[in-house]
């Protein structure tokens, strides 16, 4: 009995079988098979968790090998993004006034130190300081010294330029492309933007090449 695994993911030593299938749409443009029998054949256009590589293969004595397939399988593929810049955003002002709380921990238990003084702002950023007292020699003990220390920040509205607005979209684009198409070949690329009052709004379509195997695991059951 042959079915897909779970969500539980095996140690790669564990996988006795598995199976090759496009992890989105796209067209084959070149494929590379270690282990395994093809699916599909150039210029197929596949659909995304359509099978290409099986790791089932039938011997010449009408039997079943079972493997682990492996293999690239290059396509070409659309991919769009989308974003949005607004043109007034908050962005946080310190206003210097700091609160510090400090307090003790011995063997679990907590001792608020004298002193403490000073209601924790609205709005903050926190900063956790631990000390761990040593003895002589470097000596850890179980006590530790804790301070908390809360910066207060007030948010302010910020106006942007639409051009601060489209060199944000820019870099945050490059950020998109470089992580999701690290190893694609651009082919061709296509950015519409609309500026209205209040947001910029960037389209970006990418014509790419990339590898689109993904293995799926398939338990087996005797």
């Amino acid at each position: 009995e042959v079915k897909e695994k779970g969500t539980t993911a095996d140690a790669p030593s564990d996988i006795k079988l598995s199976n090759i299938v496009a992890d989105c749409d796209g067209q084959v443009m070149w494929f590379s098979i270690k282990d395994g029998k093809s699916m599909v054949s150039v210029y197929d256009v596949v659909e995304k968790g359509q099978l290409l590589v099986s790791g089932i293969e039938e011997t010449t004595e009408g039997d079943f090998r079972l493997k682990r397939a492996d293999a690239q399988v290059y396509a070409k593929v659309h991919k769009t993004f989308h974003l949005e810049i607004p043109l007034v955003r908050e962005q946080k002002l310190y206003t210097g006034n700091t609160v510090r709380h400090s307090f003790v921990k011995f063997f679990g238990k907590t001792v608020n130190l004298f002193g403490n003084s000073g209601m924790i702002p609205e709005k903050y950023d926190k900063i956790d300081d631990v000390q761990t007292l040593v003895q002589f020699g470097d000596l850890p003990v179980p006590v530790s010294l804790v301070t908390e220390i809360y910066n207060e920040y007030e948010t302010v509205q910020v106006s942007l330029t639409e051009e601060e607005a489209r060199r944000a979209a820019a870099a945050q684009l490059e950020n998109l492309m470089a992580k999701e198409l690290a190893e694609a070949e651009i082919l061709e690329r296509e950015v519409v933007t609309t500026l209205s009052e209040d947001v910029l709004l960037v389209d970006c379509r990418v014509w790419c090449v990339m590898d689109i195997a993904r293995e799926q695991p398939v338990g087996v059951e005797e």
